[in-house]
């Protein structure tokens, strides 16, 4: 935690540069969103940054531009190899970033995966170690690609512009 306020920004200005000049495009996402909309930067409790992007737009060089950057693949998690689910998480000075990949609808909104820790694990590793696998879910949310930049401490990045729909869907109206 010490690390990411202190390098949080930073790490967030680097990864908007690398996506911007190489032309991929994301969103602010989960806790990250809600700081920028509500307190237009990091929120005090957070620990990690997250964005959305579309699986449409994935493509191997995503990964060779942000290596450029100093980014490192902590890992990757699949759903029938990437087809209907991926989160890659990333470090940059002691700072992780999830990538999230928002997939079609197959009910009412389109979908991301989160993965987590089978009951009675208190991590990945001992999920694997316990049960020989972590779980996955679907987060449905009403991701819309239409993005608009806000202000978040000295930089300005990327958002949904119904981050508003998209925050009380998540986490309620207050």
């Amino acid at each position: 935690r010490k690390y990411f306020k202190k390098n949080g920004i930073e790490v967030l200005a680097t990864f908007d540069k690398c996506l911007t000049e190489k032309g991929f495009n994301y969103s602010l996402a989960f806790g990250t969103l809600l700081g920028a909309i509500r307190e237009k930067g990091l929120i005090k409790h957070d620990f990690d940054l997250d964005v959305v992007l579309w699986a449409e737009d994935y493509t191997p060089q995503l990964r060779k531009a942000l290596e450029t950057y100093g980014f490192q693949l902590v890992h990757e998690l699949l759903v029938d190899e990437g087809r209907k689910g991926r989160e890659e998480t990333y470090i940059l000075n002691e700072v992780t970033i999830d990538l999230f990949y928002i997939y079609p609808a197959m009910d009412e909104y389109p979908y991301c995966c989160d993965f987590y820790a089978c009951d009675g694990s208190v991590s990945f590793d001992d999920s694997m170690k316990k049960f020989g696998h972590i779980k996955a879910r679907r987060l449905q949310l009403p991701w819309k690609k239409e993005l608009m930049r806000v202000p978040f401490e000295l930089l300005s990045l990327p958002v949904c512009k119904n981050a508003h729909e998209i925050l009380s869907f998540r986490y309620g109206e207050d």
